[in-house]
């Protein structure tokens, strides 16, 4: 399935370049490693991004819905129905459920369950691990900002890295997952051979 997505995002790149004039994107674009199997460049497309993000918005979406009718059974079952004393928490779960979801799966895990699945991940322009703080400005810069996330979509397709506009003000960018998902999940030897595909002293293919 990821690299079916893939290569959609490749097919649609190169329609919205042809559209403007562009010729099409042929060579590999990186950072001098290669792309993971399966996948022709090392930066994720506009349609794996937008995929992952209404698939990490349904989640949530459904999780926060069965949470507040959890919160409003527990309401009717142990307070009178008039009371209003899980509303606020229920504004705050609502309020605070999305960012914090985005933020924690960035820092911890570098992938959301939909960038997982579409086979991506956000890192810093190095290739690194998003930061904490690095993550919760990402995660409400999205949110706060969405239609912006939507338009800025579009110039990936002419940008060398397929940075959005999102990538620009929080410096970050999205790439393709090879295995390992992070270089410092490994050891330098099989690191190496991930990256490279050369393999390492002592290993056959």
């Amino acid at each position: 399935l990821r690299n079916v997505v893939a290569r959609v995002d490749d097919k649609a790149e190169n329609f919205g370049r042809h559209v403007f004039g562009r010729a099409p994107r042929v060579a590999a674009v990186g950072t001098g490693e290669a792309p993971p199997e399966g996948r022709r460049l090392i930066y994720a497309g506009a349609v794996s991004r937008s995929v992952a993000f209404l698939l990490d918005i349904s989640l949530v979406s459904f999780s926060i819905s069965l949470g507040l009718n959890l919160l409003l059974g527990l309401q009717q079952g142990f307070f009178d129905s008039s009371t209003t004393s899980l509303d606020g928490l229920a504004s705050l779960v609502v309020l605070f459920a999305t960012p914090t979801y985005f933020a924690l799966a960035w820092w911890l895990a570098g992938s959301t369950v939909g960038d997982f699945l579409m086979g991506l991940r956000i890192c810093r322009r190095n290739g690194e691990r998003l930061g904490f703080v690095a993550s919760w400005v990402r995660s409400w810069t999205l949110l706060l900002f969405l239609i912006i996330w939507v338009v800025g979509m579009l110039p990936t397709a002419f940008s060398t890295n397929r940075r959005s506009w999102l990538d620009r003000v929080t410096r970050t960018q999205a790439r393709y997952v090879g295995r390992p998902l992070w270089k410092s999940l490994a050891s330098p030897a099989v690191a190496g051979t991930a990256v490279t595909g050369v393999a390492a002293p002592g290993r056959t293919e």
